[in-house]
């Protein structure tokens, strides 16, 4: 029987992690406070411009992670909405 993430990392120890962990349910995001969320990719940089948050062509629902949403490279290289991008 497969284990599920929460059990492999000892989330479930820590009551905190567990009970606000997304994964505990289908398709939910990696929380911005998990301690295995964080990103490690070259192109990942802080979001500067408050005004990328106000996006409205970007695909939001296709972040993996909370974190994505705070990613200036999200912003600008992520997925779009393509009827936000007609108007």
């Amino acid at each position: 029987m497969a284990l599920f993430c929460w059990q492999i990392r000892g989330c479930e120890a820590e009551k905190e992690l567990f009970e606000h962990c997304p994964h505990r349910e289908l398709g939910g995001r990696c929380a911005v406070d998990c301690a295995f969320a964080e990103c490690d990719r070259a192109t990942h940089k802080p979001v500067t411009d408050p005004l990328m948050f106000l996006d409205a062509t970007i695909d939001r629902s296709a972040a993996q992670k909370e974190g994505c949403l705070l990613c200036a490279y999200f912003y600008e290289h992520g997925p779009r909405i393509p009827e936000a991008e007609e108007e």
